[in-house]
């Protein structure tokens, strides 16, 4: 499932912050969104974090996209 996280806590919404894949994004997005409740969706997509304490929004911004 697209919400596991690498051994680096990572998933793949924070790789596609990380390379600007905002296509990507909003389909994975959408996505999730049919599977998974709003809690799920807040919890494990938009406001996971890394092993360093990054969202995916904070990995974007950091590498300007």
């Amino acid at each position: 499932m697209s919400l596991a996280k690498a051994i680096n806590e990572w998933t793949v919404w924070h790789k596609a912050a990380e390379k600007g894949k905002l296509e990507e994004m909003r389909k994975l997005w959408e996505w999730v969104k049919e599977i998974v409740t709003p809690g799920v969706l807040m919890d494990k997509l938009t406001l996971a974090k890394t092993d360093r304490e990054y969202t995916a929004w904070q990995v974007a911004a950091l590498m300007g996209n």
